[in-house]
């Protein structure tokens, strides 16, 4: 099968890191890929192609989006993290030096990697990540909608940047949970009317 469970020894946070218990974690379709699938470019498509890619996600523990409480702090600079502290962590790593990642574009830094497919993502009880990925809470949010928070920050930020318009028309491209994401943000800011097309293959899958 795609999937299996395995038994890992306990991670300890390194320097400048925080060890995160895993307590809610958002899988779609596309965030479980069989074996096989291969990773064939720096978008978020995927090719089912015998061609070798950057990476395979049947290789890696699945889960791009999760949050989750510290329990460990690791030596170094940690952003003022504290311990029990409830905290969302960022779906891709990055440098913070390069080019892309000094004008904010975190999301283009070229040795960035994507939880779940180019690195183990929360689909297990412990993780170890950068304290720059880690952004805190409140405790009156419950983990079943901070786990949400990248996805609405992605949806969001492209509908800003769509400048929508109460009345406006709204054609929202794919089925996948964000955008579903995007028709709600779009009927929020005024939306009149808003069409949805999906792909075939996310109608079968999502």
């Amino acid at each position: 099968g795609a999937l299996c469970t395995s038994t890992r020894p306990m991670p300890s946070p390194g320097f400048g890191q925080v060890l995160v218990r895993v307590e809610a974690v958002l899988l779609t379709a596309d965030g479980i890929r069989p074996r096989g699938w291969r990773r064939t470019g720096s978008g978020d498509g995927g090719s089912k192609e015998g061609t070798e890619g950057e990476s395979e996600a049947g290789k890696v523990v699945p889960g791009s989006d999760f949050c989750g409480i510290i329990i460990d702090i690791g030596p170094g600079e940690t952003g003022g993290l504290r311990f029990h502290e409830k905290v969302v962590v960022e779906s891709r790593s990055h440098c913070g030096t390069c080019f892309y990642c000094e004008r904010g574009q975190t999301n283009l830094c070229p040795s960035g990697k994507l939880f779940g497919y180019d690195a183990d993502g929360g689909c297990q009880q412990y993780i170890t990540v950068d304290y720059r990925l880690v952004h805190a809470f409140s405790f009156d949010l419950p983990f079943r909608q901070a786990v949400l928070t990248a996805a609405v920050a992605s949806v969001s930020h492209g509908m800003t940047k769509a400048s929508i318009f109460p009345g406006d028309s709204v054609l929202v491209i794919g089925s996948c949970l964000r955008a579903l994401l995007g028709v709600t943000l779009a009927k929020c800011l005024g939306a009149e009317f808003v069409c949805v097309v999906g792909a075939e293959e996310e109608e079968e899958t999502n």
